[in-house]
């Protein structure tokens, strides 16, 4: 059996300059701190993207200066939010609407197409359908696309009715 020993010279490079500015800046444990929370960056798909030769520089930077102008806005939060967003954007620039229909059971694959064709005919869009289960419906489903809720469950429909008697007394 042959071992190979990694090559550290470029690790212990850059962490030689790290620690030399930590040192310039009196920053030694709030370096090694930042370090240690910046683990998740440097898990292996993390650094599968941005190893990937197929994968543009020009992607990978852009990604990077996305990240640097959040940080510098303090609005790193918003991350999630902003992949969701695109993904968005995404869809509509090719025309599919995307919505989660919740029901109690998984429904039958005939079901979401059925849902699917009829939301395709009121839209004029491509439809994709992410499914949820939520056992406190009872029984029937929601529609929910993007802020917009259709709730044909029956605990929709009890809520329902007792908003009405509520509102007789």
């Amino acid at each position: 059996m042959c071992y190979m020993k990694k090559d550290n010279s470029h690790a212990k490079k850059y962490a030689k300059a790290l620690f030399q500015s930590a040192v310039e800046t009196n920053q030694i444990e709030k370096v090694r701190d930042t370090l240690k929370s910046l683990k998740p960056f440097y898990e292996k798909d993390i650094i599968k993207f941005f190893s990937d030769p197929l994968v543009d520089e020009a992607v990978k930077k852009n990604l990077v200066k996305m990240l640097f102008m959040l940080i510098d806005e303090n609005a790193i939060e918003y991350l999630s939010d902003i992949e969701k967003e695109y993904n968005i954007k995404v869809s509509q620039s090719r025309n599919i609407l995307s919505a989660k229909v919740v029901t109690v059971n998984k429904l039958e694959p005939i079901f979401i197409e059925k849902i699917k064709k009829t939301l395709k005919q009121i839209t004029n869009k491509e439809v994709t359908i992410e499914e949820e289960i939520d056992k406190s419906l009872i029984g029937g489903l929601i529609i929910k696309i993007r802020d917009t809720s259709i709730d044909g469950s029956i605990k929709g429909k009890i809520n329902s009715i007792r908003q009405e008697l509520l509102n007789e007394t």
